[in-house]
């Protein structure tokens, strides 16, 4: 499911940003209504852009991977490693 980065007005009327689990922009707007959320704008967030933000050095990367793939061979399942 893709993820969406949207821009919405809460009931207050301050605008709210946020990303959210989306199969489209329909039913981005139908989450967000749950949310009581009218949507704005929204669009769908490549999964490039994800990763080049800058949020997570990649020296962390490379150590999460390192350590999550010895706790699997060590016998650990993936979801509790």
């Amino acid at each position: 499911m893709p993820l969406y980065t949207y821009k919405a007005v809460n009931l207050d009327g301050r605008m709210v940003l946020g990303r959210i689990d989306a199969l489209n922009v329909v039913d981005l707007e139908m989450r967000l209504r749950r949310m009581e959320l009218d949507l704005v704008n929204g669009e769908p967030v490549s999964n490039r852009a994800l990763f080049a933000s800058g949020g997570v050095p990649r020296r962390e990367i490379i150590h999460y991977c390192y350590h999550l793939e010895q706790l699997a061979r060590a016998g650990v399942p993936i979801l509790e490693g």
